[in-house]
């Protein structure tokens, strides 16, 4: 289906990934798009304040990175050519989880690893060239104008007064969705919010990559019961290693309390490479309290032209790496609404948001299925949920022999699959064979 064109302006709410999708999406599907940044964009090579969680480790799942180079061609060699380490996540990995190593296969995908800072703006960079995409900084979006019966929002005003009008105004603001606040005042009741509790904290360190000593992968991931280690590679020789704990536990800033919380892990692959390395950064922390969604696809009604995207829809534990991959397919899913219907009206918004709500179900159900393996892990537990996690745990144990379980573990991972596949008969034999512990 060829886009359709819709008469006027888009506005974007918010240039992070998310809005930066959005306003590529829109601006084959509208005259002109305006995305406003609050953010001073002009040095944010090691990240920006807007995006506290962009100094953490970030993986880009195959499902966003497909959907990223099909809107920008060529840019995943541009970001290997600008430093980015080229990682087959079939063989370049060391994953230690439930016991034991992943089981290694060669996937003939090479993929780009970098930090999100350096995705984003090779991304930014991308979207000003397009002709019709003007990207404001340091513009504050305060409030929405409608029409005098409210049944429709007509543009964005600026902290200075200044009225941008729009025909759509999208709120990529993320897990905050700023403009919820003013659809209120509009008589409109907010979207449904549901939180599954997982307290998580995260404690970030950059160091030097050597070749010296020699490692036999390129990006490590360590996960117990209730910590994580990430170890993935950035652009100009370095690690970015991230230390996680759920429900409170986390990593200290200090040297020898993070090496050890690394060497509390099963697998010392991560704290080995602490311990040789020359940290290049200062300790970063963040904490995220929860899964959250909203249930925008449920809402009983909202004004026409408005719609919230990105993180504002949903946001995930981030050890799952589903963010930036989830605002993709949340941005295709816009662009298939639009395409397939005229007016950008009431039902134009149900539609947006049912497209929406329908791309998080997988990364939603993946990173609240793991959670709940967590027994302090809050909120309603879905039926099945026990018996699916001790099912997953044993996919876990046979992924570490069977390369058949290992694939399709991946596919799911990387939002290629949805989660159900791993039941599917040839796989679920497989599991059942194979994800028995070894005994001692």
């Amino acid at each position: 289906m060829n886009p359709r064109k819709h008469a006027g302006r888009a506005v974007v709410i918010g240039g992070s990934l998310g809005g930066l999708f959005a306003a590529r999406v829109l601006s084959e599907r509208f005259d002109s798009v305006v995305l406003l940044e609050r953010d001073d964009l002009e040095n944010t090579v090691d990240g920006r304040r807007g995006v506290p969680q962009g100094r953490h480790a970030h993986a880009l799942l195959r499902a966003g990175l497909e959907r990223i180079e099909g809107w920008f061609p060529g840019i995943s060699q541009e970001l290997i050519d600008g430093g980015a380490e080229v990682v087959d996540p079939g063989v370049d990995f060391h994953w230690h989880q439930g016991g034991g190593l992943k089981a290694h296969y060669a996937t003939g995908v090479a993929a780009p690893v970098c930090s999100r800072p350096f995705l984003e703006e090779a991304v930014r960079a991308r979207v000003e060239k397009i002709e019709n995409v003007e990207l404001r900084t340091g513009v504050h979006a305060e409030n929405l104008t409608a029409t005098p019966d409210k049944s429709r929002v007509t543009g964005v005003v600026l902290d200075d007064g200044t009225i941008v009008d729009a025909a759509l105004v999208l709120d990529c603001t993320g897990r905050s969705g700023r403009s919820i606040p003013w659809i209120e005042e509009l008589g409109y009741a907010a979207p449904k919010v549901v939180e599954v509790g997982i307290d998580m904290r995260y404690t970030t360190r950059v160091y030097e990559r050597t070749a010296d000593p020699a490692r036999d992968f390129k990006l490590a991931i360590v996960i117990s019961q209730d910590r994580l280690a990430a170890c993935f590679p950035m652009e100009s020789n370095r690690w970015m290693i991230t230390l996680c704990g759920y429900h409170g536990d986390h990593a200290e800033s200090d040297d020898d309390a993070y090496l050890a919380y690394a060497r509390s892990l099963p697998s010392h692959a991560i704290a080995d490479v602490i311990a040789s390395s020359k940290p290049i950064s200062d300790y970063r922390t963040h904490r995220l309290p929860s899964n959250q969604r909203r249930l925008v696809e449920k809402m009983k009604s909202a004004p026409g032209g408005w719609a919230l995207l990105g993180d504002a829809v949903a946001s995930f534990n981030p050890v799952y790496g589903q963010g930036m991959s989830s605002a993709a397919l949340q941005a295709e899913a816009l662009g298939k609404s639009l395409d397939g219907y005229d007016h950008v009206d009431a039902d134009m918004t149900f539609r947006i948001h049912k497209a929406a709500g329908k791309a998080v179900t997988n990364p939603w159900m993946l990173s609240t299925g793991g959670d709940f393996a967590h027994p302090k892990t809050t909120g309603k537990r879905p039926p099945g949920t026990k018996l699916i996690n001790r099912y997953m745990a044993r996919a876990v144990v046979a992924d570490q022999t069977d390369t058949v379980v290992a694939r399709q573990f991946d596919e799911v991972g990387n939002l290629m699959a949805p989660p159900t596949s791993m039941m599917a008969p040839k796989i679920a034999w497989r599991v059942l064979r194979n994800g028995r512990r070894k005994s001692a």
